[in-house]
């Protein structure tokens, strides 16, 4: 399980996106990243295993939005309710 800096970087390596920041470092160090001699990255094969790893199921995909959605609807109409 990688945390949220080297997910996203993992995840930006992969759609062609290659800064130099220390958890490209990390990533590039644990074998999930090739780095060329040029700057070039490229996402091994245990990278790609590591994204498919990591990405949230479909329920949390779906239920997390719908449940941020009902509780600021549930926000507002609870202010407005004490407001009139």
């Amino acid at each position: 399980m990688l945390d949220w800096a080297h997910s996203m970087t993992l995840r930006a390596v992969a759609d062609g996106d290659c800064d130099d920041s220390p958890a490209l470092r990390t990533l590039v160090a644990t074998g999930l990243v090739e780095q060329e001699p040029d700057g070039a990255c490229t996402v091994t094969a245990a990278g790609r295993l590591a994204l498919e790893a990591d990405a949230p199921p479909l329920w949390e995909r779906i239920v997390y939005p719908v449940a941020g959605v009902c509780a600021g609807v549930y926000v507002i109409a609870t202010v407005i309710a004490w407001v009139t």
